[in-house]
């Protein structure tokens, strides 16, 4: 299989090396490292040897070990041989070695010597997307006149079509392109720069955008425009996706590692290094260590992204949080962790849950984009290309869910640059939005109990009648049909399922809406049988609610016991009116 990159580095290098890879891959570059990408069984040689075959770049980690590494270098002589475009990425200031000068001397370089290592990872990956024929501004590549590549003549003389701006299932990582989320910015940015440099938590369902939020504090130029100035603030991005059995001597060897990169401090860097090779290490050297950052009027900010995976690991235990606490109240530790619930609703155990720990955080509640912000960032990835209907199409879609309405923008594009108009481009929008949402949708619903489903669609049927005092989606009317709904209207709001606008309640998106119906109504011809319904309700104690009698056999069978529960919620609400008709119009029966 082709991928764009081939790492090549000194095992001494290992941490950069998978800081470089994480940095393409997050940007939509496919990257070939080892060992990661050696299929068990496969000879290592071979394994090398077709990871370059088929490559697009060899990317050399240029530093003091590899300079010297006979392994590295048969891996450059290779490429070489292949006319594989070389890029190096020079860590360190070193003289080439003979070897090295014969294979590098005329090939593109870029120089990551001097520190903080995540603004050269920037300019890495602009450099990349131009040597693979991206059209991009001008770059910081250092290179010689004589040794442009073939990859890159290409891209200079042939046309190339605008990348579609919008990305779903990648996050953010350009500033130009982040947009919205002003507000959880200020509030975190306020306990930053307060004298205490205090902790956030931020919280917010999958795909709402809390890498891209994480990411964005993380990146150089954002942070100090900010007034997160490097000579203040060490800002330390670290994902735990899929750590699930990661250790706390671990967890502290990656943070450590990531420290080590994003200090500007070369005594800072070689403490940090230093710390992290020690085969052990005890709260009192971190203690230690943060202090001497302390001491030099620097702050640590850890954006610990997918944190759930720590703090649901038994191998973390209370002394581990009550350290991390410690850390954070007395040395200048500010902690940023991004989960989809309440960090202390995560936990594995009851201990843990009463941590003091978990005191030390605010809660910043990640919710989908206002239609404002939604069309904001539209007109800023187009150019305001967009026409008012196309918008509110979008809108139509994804609500402000970014997933959802970046996946929209993204396929309503595509249909234009391939000359769709009309129902021919909504028709193709739709199709590959209903495609692409649906496993995102199942996973929303899955995830809600049942009580929170049943609540969903009281809104659902509400909205759906004509407006009146009684039929508002508000707390009051909603209230009146079903009692435990502030509870449910709570954790609704907070995983961005519904929004409220002047106190009435609306599921997310118009889309969502549909699916959900679509979920519930049973596939015409398949009904369940009368005299099943008859059985059922009998079985369930339900025969009272004469109303199930005509609308079961419309519905799912896994869903009988939902909508009996939903038909009497209305039938003590709506005593006045036909309850079948009014649901039935709601989730389209015909």
């Amino acid at each position: 299989m082709t991928h764009e990159f081939f790492i090549s580095y000194s095992a001494k290098d290992a941490e950069i090396a998978e800081a470089v890879c994480q940095t393409l891959e997050k940007d939509g570059l496919s990257c070939w490292i080892a060992p990661r990408d050696i299929t068990p069984g496969v000879k290592f040689a071979e394994a090398i040897l077709d990871g370059i075959n088929q490559c697009r770049i060899f990317l050399l980690i240029l530093s003091a070990t590899s300079n010297n590494s006979p392994q590295v270098e048969m891996e450059v002589d290779r490429a070489a041989s292949k006319n594989i475009t070389i890029l190096s990425f020079r860590i360190d200031s070193v003289l080439l070695s003979k070897s090295m000068e014969y294979y590098l001397s005329s090939r593109h370089w870029l120089d990551a010597s001097t520190p903080p290592l995540e603004g050269h990872l920037l300019t890495l990956v602009e450099t990349a997307k131009r040597l693979l024929g991206f059209p991009m501004n001008t770059l910081g590549l250092v290179q010689p006149a004589e040794a442009v590549s073939r990859p890159l003549q290409k891209a200079s003389t042939r046309p190339t079509l605008a990348p579609n701006p919008f990305t779903f299932g990648n996050p953010i990582q350009e500033p130009e392109r982040f947009f919205g989320r002003r507000q959880e910015l200020r509030q975190i940015l306020n306990r930053l720069l307060s004298s205490a440099h205090e902790s956030t938590s931020i919280l917010g369902e999958r795909r709402i955008g809390k890498t891209s939020l994480l990411l964005h504090l993380a990146h150089p130029k954002v942070a100090e425009s900010l007034g997160l100035t490097p000579d203040k603030f060490c800002l330390v991005y670290v994902d735990f996706q899929g750590l699930t059995d990661i250790t706390t001597q671990r967890f502290w060897q990656r943070v450590l590692g990531k420290m080590s990169l994003s200090v500007c401090d070369r005594s800072m860097q070689i403490a940090c290094q230093k710390l992290s090779q020690q085969a052990e290490f005890d709260l009192f050297d971190l203690e230690d260590l943060f202090e001497s950052f302390s001491n030099k009027s620097l702050t640590t900010v850890l954006l610990m992204d997918e944190f759930e995976y720590v703090t649901q690991n038994p191998n973390f235990t209370g002394d581990f949080f009550g350290g991390l606490r410690s850390l954070a109240i007395h040395h200048r530790v500010a902690l940023i962790p991004a989960t989809r619930r309440e960090l202390v609703e995560l936990c594995y155990s009851n201990e843990i849950k009463g941590s003091p720990f978990f005191n030390i955080f605010v809660n910043v509640v990640l919710r989908p984009f206002t239609r404002q912000e939604t069309d904001e960032l539209l007109a800023g990835y187009t150019h305001d290309r967009f026409t008012s209907a196309e918008k509110d199409f979008i809108w139509n879609l994804g609500g402000g869910y970014p997933q959802f309405f970046q996946t929209a923008g993204y396929y309503l594009l595509e249909g234009k640059t391939k000359g769709l108009t009309g129902n021919a481009l909504e028709v193709y929008t739709t199709g590959n939005f209903d495609q692409q949402a649906d496993s995102h949708y199942s996973y929303l619903w899955s995830h809600c109990s049942e009580s929170e489903k049943i609540t969903l669609l009281i809104i659902l049927t509400l909205a759906q009648q004509n407006p009146s005092k009684k039929t508002i989606p508000n707390l009051e009317n909603i209230s009146r049909i079903r009692a435990r709904v502030p509870q449910d209207l709570s954790v609704l709001s907070k995983r961005a399922l519904i929004y409220d606008i002047d106190g009435s309640f609306h599921i997310f998106s118009p889309s969502f809406e549909k699916w959900i119906r679509n979920e519930i109504l049973v596939i015409p011809g398949e009904q369940e049988s009368q005299g099943n319904v008859e059985q059922w309700l009998k079985s369930h104690g339900r025969e009272n609610l004469k109303e199930a009698r005509k609308l079961l056999p419309q519905i799912k069978k896994r869903y009988w016991i939902t909508m009996s529960e939903l038909l009497r919620d209305f039938s003590i609400g709506f005593t006045a009116v036909g309850v079948f008709e009014i649901i039935k119009f709601a989730i389209g029966i015909r």
